[in-house]
């Protein structure tokens, strides 16, 4: 007689299940389920936002303001579908957010003549160099019995 193994279920399967179940929790206004769904994909979202901001103050604080609007707005979420991407998007966002802030917060000169002051022979150089350049791919170029 053939014994039925409880333990069929793949675990990727038991693991959308759960998350599914967290979801619905979430959607209902249970903090904690929320809680333990951003614990789960912490470290993914973590890792999508450095890849964007490069720094990783900037990237925890991208996933945290994401997870924050995540919050106010799990009531919409479809369960149907896979929680990750909806919260990478937002987290996409949020590094889209902190980029702009940081671009805005950059310091340019009003006058960039201040830049160019003890640099006036930089365009001399880069010329020079590149005649340099040119005269020596000519010079490899020619036939040897030239």
């Amino acid at each position: 007689m053939k014994t039925k193994n409880i333990y069929t279920a793949p675990a990727h399967s038991l693991l959308h299940e759960v998350e599914e179940i967290l979801v619905r929790r979430a959607k209902r206004g249970d903090t904690a389920a929320f809680d333990q769904l951003c614990l789960e994909h912490y470290d993914a979202l973590r890792k999508v936002a450095l890849s964007r901001v490069h720094r990783m103050e900037d990237a925890e604080d991208a996933v945290m303001r994401a997870m924050m609007k995540a919050y106010i707005a799990i009531s919409c979420f479809d369960e149907s579908r896979p929680i990750r991407p909806w919260l990478a998007a937002i987290v996409g966002n949020c590094c889209t957010d902190i980029l702009r802030r940081r671009r805005d917060e950059m310091d340019f000169p009003e006058n960039f003549d201040d830049l160019r002051a003890g640099h006036e022979d930089v365009q001399k150089e880069i010329e020079a160099a590149w005649t340099g350049r040119a005269a020596a791919v000519a010079i490899a170029a020619l036939p040897a019995k030239y």
